[in-house]
């Protein structure tokens, strides 16, 4: 008995001191290399951003989105390209809609959001992956339709359609 409770509170000594040197860690780096969220100060400001980005795409605007592009991102996918690929996304869905916020997930030092912008006949799924210089290191578009409870039915991985471009 003695040797479980002498174990167990060696064990909880070893935890507490991993977590004061954890949190000592984080400190040291974050102040080095701040986190996507941080560095874009909240989550919504990086779920606007990204309304932003998708509502000028479809408007015609890709300015917006290529200034944002990382120096890798734009020797994967230059300006016409990133153009070329909403357009095969654009193809046959009608008049615009609504926006609709699909998730945030934080991975690793990416912070990645998705929408949908559903239109009339079918919607388009954008995916955009954030570096920790609020920079676009990856962009994918997508189709896909609403149920009629507004729910997003996105093809499975066989039915997808267009990576624009990734940073691996």
């Amino acid at each position: 008995m003695k040797k479980r409770l002498f174990a167990f509170i060696l064990a909880a000594g070893i935890m507490c001191l991993l977590c004061a040197c954890a949190d000592e860690s984080s400190k040291d780096s974050s102040e080095t290399r701040p986190s996507v969220s941080s560095s874009i100060s909240q989550i919504d400001e990086v779920k606007e951003l990204s309304r932003n980005l998708c509502l000028s795409m479809s408007e015609g605007d890709f300015e917006a989105v290529y200034s944002l592009f990382s120096e890798n991102m734009r020797t994967q996918l230059n300006k016409s390209g990133l153009i070329s690929a909403w357009e095969k996304a654009a193809e046959d869905t009608g008049d615009y809609k609504e926006y609709h916020f699909v998730s945030v997930t934080e991975q690793e030092d990416y912070t990645i959001v998705t929408s949908a912008l559903e239109y009339e006949q079918k919607g388009i799924v954008v995916t955009l992956v954030y570096n920790q210089s609020e920079e676009l290191d990856g962009l994918w578009l997508d189709n896909c339709d609403f149920s009629e409870s507004g729910e997003i039915i996105v093809p499975t991985s066989e039915e997808a359609s267009m990576p624009a471009a990734s940073q691996e």
